[in-house]
């Protein structure tokens, strides 16, 4: 099996960045399979509760049967998964699935009152934001962070 390929963008101007969505990285083969790695911020241990996981399952589901991503393989740890997906649009894919599973966790933390975690991540993510002076990365969760597999 042959993976596709990430590069780093070049600088672009602030209405570019928009665009290119919050990825640090671009897909430059989507005809191929990618091995990608999301981490919670801080490395907070979100999927120790198997609602999360189902959360990020329930999300593949859907964009496996209505927006064509093929899903070879995953893992899902504590505080970071791993999969390895190819689909026609695999940006797009990859970003409405770290924005779509980021806000429904906050909202299952939020139902369960699953105060301590939930502060850890309003600090770090305030942290972040003076950090980085960005105001749209106190709206993460997971943080963007693909590799690409070795062949």
């Amino acid at each position: 099996m042959q993976f596709g390929t990430l590069q780093r963008p070049v600088q672009l101007n602030h209405s570019q960045k928009i665009i290119m969505g919050r990825s640090r990285y671009t897909i430059t083969e989507p005809d191929k399979p990618h091995f990608m790695t999301c981490t919670v911020l801080e490395w907070l241990p979100v999927f120790t509760r198997p609602e999360t996981a189902q959360i990020v399952l329930d999300c593949w589901r859907y964009q496996r049967e209505h927006e064509g991503l093929r899903l070879y393989g995953y893992v899902i740890l504590e505080n970071h998964l791993h999969f390895i997906a190819q689909a026609k649009n695999l940006n797009k894919c990859v970003n409405s699935f770290k924005s779509y599973t980021a806000r429904q966790i906050i909202d299952h933390l939020q139902a369960q009152h699953v105060e301590r975690l939930l502060t850890h991540l309003r600090f770090f993510l305030k942290q972040r934001t003076k950090q980085t002076g960005n105001i749209n990365s106190g709206k993460r969760v997971f943080m963007p962070n693909w590799s690409l597999a070795r062949q």
